[in-house]
C-alpha cells in the first residue's frame, strides 16, 4: 500500500506498536522504504525505537544519514553523500531511500527519482 504525506516543517506521525509483539525493533530484521523531497538540510526522516535500541535515518547538513543502536551494542553510523561533489539532498528532487536491517548490519541504499 501507497501513501503520501506532506510536512510543512513540524509534524511528524506516529504508529504505536507497543502493544504487539510486532514491534519495529523486536524482530532481526527489518526492511523499509520511503521517498522525501526538501530544501531542509536538517531533518529527521525516520525514526523508530526507544534509548536503548533504534534505527533512524536523517539529513545532517544536506547529507542522508543512518544511525542505528540495539541493545547491547555500540552506536553504528553510515553517512551518504550526493555522487556530485557539491550536491546535497536537500536539493528540491524527489529521493528513494531503502535501509535494510538484518541483526545488527543496517544497509542503505539511495535513488533520484526522476
Amino acid at each position: 500500500m501507497d501513501a503520501e504525506l506532506t510536512f510543512s516543517g513540524q509534524e511528524w506521525v506516529g504508529y504505536d506498536v507497543s502493544e504487539t509483539s510486532a514491534g519495529p525493533l523486536k524482530t532481526k530484521a527489518e526492511n523499509f522504504s520511503l521517498s522525501f523531497k526538501t530544501v531542509h538540510g536538517n531533518s529527521m526522516l525516520f525514526y523508530a525505537g526507544d534509548e536503548k535500541s533504534y534505527m533512524q535515518l536523517y539529513l545532517e547538513d544536506g547529507a542522508l544519514i543512518a544511525s542505528s543502536k540495539f541493545a547491547g551494542s555500540a552506536p553504528r553510523l553510515v553517512r551518504i553523500f550526493n555522487e556530485m561533489p557539491r550536491a546535497r539532498f536537500d536539493d528540491d528532487s524527489w529521493h528513494a531511500v531503502s535501509m535494510q536491517r538484518s541483526l545488527q548490519m543496517v544497509g542503505l541504499l539511495v535513488e533520484r527519482l526522476l
